[in-house]
């Protein structure tokens, strides 16, 4: 990636840039300021639904996420849309895959200390996030990997169901988030493919909410959560509650066993201006 392939905006203190990740994927990148994603060992990246269904960088819930990461979380953090769109997945994986390698091979200017990517999948993105999460399974390359709204169920046999391996190979942390009103995936599906994740090993048992409150299941290697009433297309009332796990994911499973420096980049950013200050466990909080 070459100066001449990248524009930049700085406003205030963050800093975001367009450019070319990998030699060929439209990106975005947003780091707290410059000093900040000169010097990160961590990056952020955000892999869009699918494209055939609308899905792309400029997705409202990439935007949330990449917010989450570089304003609450001081993480520089970046999204693209990728390349090879498929209805199978195994073109947006292959991205994801390229990108990783690419970010951690020192080579892109933007992050030049850039050791361990954070894999963030939302919808058809997700099961992207965690093909290619298992192509990591043991390397330190892999920071953790999160998949908020994973299409399981009758849809990812239809469209996406290779993507998805059971029981789990990958051995770095992991996140799953998702809604019991999410159209494409229902809550037991969602609880009962976790499970057959982590079969092999602790079992992960997460339990239906039956009012308000989220419920959470978690073992050695990851976290499991249903946000009551989030549909697949989050809202910004149920989307808080996610958000409010995805930060405790990464403060206390990635950050705390990170390598030298990050703890100063964690805390760089700035309270986003669409977030409230707390974090909302219920996602009938206002």
């Amino acid at each position: 990636m070459s100066r001449n392939s990248a524009s930049s905006r700085n406003s205030g203190r963050v800093v975001s840039e367009s450019f070319l990740l990998a030699g060929d994927l439209r990106a975005d990148l947003l780091a707290p300021d410059a000093n900040a994603r000169l010097r990160a060992e961590l990056v952020a990246l955000i892999l869009h639904p699918m494209y055939y269904l609308g899905g792309d960088k400029d997705n409202y819930v990439v935007h949330w996420l990449q917010d989450c990461m570089c304003n609450s979380l001081g993480i520089p953090s970046i999204r693209y849309t990728s390349n090879n769109p498929s209805f199978r997945g195994y073109g947006e994986a292959g991205d994801a895959k390229k990108a990783v390698e690419f970010l951690t091979s020192g080579k892109c200017e933007l992050v030049p200390r850039c050791k361990r990517v954070l894999l963030i999948g939302y919808s058809a993105g997700a099961n992207a996030a965690i093909h290619c999460g298992n192509e990591f399974a043991k390397s330190e390359k892999l920071a953790g990997m999160v998949a908020v709204s994973p299409p399981f169920g009758w849809l990812a046999s239809l469209f996406l169901g290779g993507l998805v391996k059971t029981p789990s190979p990958c051995r770095r942390p992991q996140l799953y988030i998702s809604g019991t009103r999410d159209e494409y995936c229902s809550s037991s599906s969602f609880a009962s493919t976790v499970a057959e994740f982590f079969r092999s090993t602790e079992k992960i048992d997460l339990k239906i909410p039956n009012n308000a409150t989220c419920t959470v299941a978690s073992n050695d290697f990851a976290t499991a959560v249903l946000v009551p009433n989030g549909g697949h297309f989050w809202q910004p009332r149920e989307f808080r509650a996610s958000l409010a796990y995805l930060e405790d994911f990464v403060t206390g499973r990635i950050l705390r066993t990170g390598g030298e420096g990050e703890g100063n980049i964690a805390g760089g950013g700035s309270e986003a201006n669409s977030r409230p200050k707390d974090k909302p466990r219920s996602s009938s909080s206002t």
